[in-house]
């Protein structure tokens, strides 16, 4: 008699021990990614083949022995210096060979962390196919040939861009995913949290050096050294987040809360600026929709004398310069955070919103200026703190209920921090 098991889509066969002089796992057909009942609807950004992801055995050490071997990271300071300059075939090859070793390393930690999930949780189709994407991203890095020309370094290039493509909805897939699961256990139970902060640093961490590697091969945009801009213009970049906020909620609500910039607007530090501006844009959406729904609530913005251009402003922005640290100060007037939404507002899934706003497009439709709705599932304040702290920032919220927010963005401005890539 033989009994049949399944794990993320792998069909394992399990013959009894009289078969046999051992007990063996035998996969077969692998991952069934282009199966439509074992993958949620419209989640698939390419459909892969049985044949194009290798199957891994339950006895295959192959992940583990990745997950195993050190991290190489690497500071903001050290990706300008190497990509200042000519760009010469030594420096692409180079790139290009620790590109190559460090991301299956990196993939193999997050592998091995979604093995480790509750039953519910990797039975759900959204953690199924994030699980698909990574192995398949695992194996196809893993098997590329050894880098020794140039015409090897374009192939792995095209390679990189392919999979920065595929993956680019993996955080809506966690996010659908963690919003099922919920709804079957408790969350207090399921502790995805930490799962989660190391999934999406992690995430954060891998697109930077593909996306900075991809990049050396073009000729820098103006002021940018790859994603990075050496003297990055917070004020700048704030002013973008601000207007994007602005049209989602003018889009939302019919209305935009006034903005008013103090501090100094001169500031400059090397960053990635599209981190930047989805972080502010992330705390901004959170400020203007408390301003709106407080004042809906207050009945003020109803009254035929009220004059936005002549009210105070209800969203403050501050800029303050230190010698290794600059601090945002984004405060708003709306009304405040209970003490219990305040504990919970860096929790993966909650979100205080009335509204369903739908899914989260968060940083790649921020990206392709199709920024995500004003409310959603819960993953923008959470994952914008993450983007703080990939580089040694941090994001801190103190709320006065019954007045309003600030929320305190802190950035390291000497660069010489080194990626966080999971806690």
């Amino acid at each position: 008699m033989q009994t049949t098991l399944r794990l993320f889509g792998q069909q394992i066969i399990r013959r009894p021990y009289a078969s046999s002089l051992s007990t063996r796992s035998i996969p077969i057909n692998s991952y069934r990614s282009s199966n439509t009942q074992s993958s949620p609807p419209n989640t698939q950004p390419n459909q892969t083949t049985t044949e194009s992801i290798p199957s891994i055995s339950f006895y295959d050490t192959t992940l583990e022995r990745y997950a195993s071997k050190p991290l190489h990271r690497v500071t903001c300071r050290q990706m300008i210096d190497f990509s200042t300059g000519e760009i010469t075939s030594e420096k692409l090859l180079k790139s290009a060979r620790y590109v190559h070793e460090e991301l299956p390393k990196r993939l193999a930690r997050r592998l091995t962390d979604l093995r480790t999930l509750p039953f519910v949780v990797i039975t759900n189709p959204y953690f199924k196919r994030v699980y698909e994407l990574y192995i398949q991203a695992f194996n196809r890095i893993k098997n590329f040939p050894k880098i020794d020309t140039l015409e090897d370094d374009a192939r792995f290039t095209i390679l990189l861009k392919e999979l920065v493509s595929d993956t680019t909805q993996v955080v809506d897939l966690l996010a659908k995913g963690t919003s099922e699961a919920s709804k079957k256990v408790p969350r207090e139970r399921l502790k995805l949290d930490s799962f989660l902060e190391n999934m999406l640093l992690s995430r954060i961490g891998r697109r930077v050096i593909a996306e900075q590697h991809v990049l050396l091969h073009k000729p820098h945009e103006l002021g940018y050294v790859g994603v990075i801009n050496p003297r990055c213009n917070i004020a700048s970049c704030l002013q973008s987040a601000v207007a994007k906020a602005s049209d989602v909620c003018h889009q939302t609500y019919g209305f935009i809360p006034k903005v008013e910039f103090k501090g100094d607007l001169t500031a400059t530090l090397p960053y990635i600026p599209a981190h930047l501006e989805f972080i502010c844009f992330e705390i901004l959406k959170n400020s203007m929709r408390a301003v709106v729904e407080q004042r809906i609530k207050e009945g003020v913005m109803l009254l035929p004398e009220y004059d936005k251009e002549n009210h105070p402003p209800e969203v403050e922005i501050l800029i303050a310069e230190g010698p290794k640290e600059t601090t945002l100060r984004i405060s708003d007037r709306g009304g405040g955070l209970s003490p219990e939404s305040a504990s919970k507002g860096f929790q993966f899934g909650y979100t205080t919103a009335t509204m369903d706003g739908g899914g989260n497009g968060l940083m790649d439709q921020f990206m392709h200026n199709d920024p995500s709705p004003m409310a959603g599932l819960g993953f923008g304040l959470p994952l914008a703190r993450l983007y703080a702290r990939h580089f040694g920032g941090d994001v801190e919220v103190i709320s006065m209920f019954g007045y309003g927010t600030d929320v305190y963005l802190r950035l390291d401005r000497t660069g010489n921090q080194v990626e966080k890539v999971e806690i």
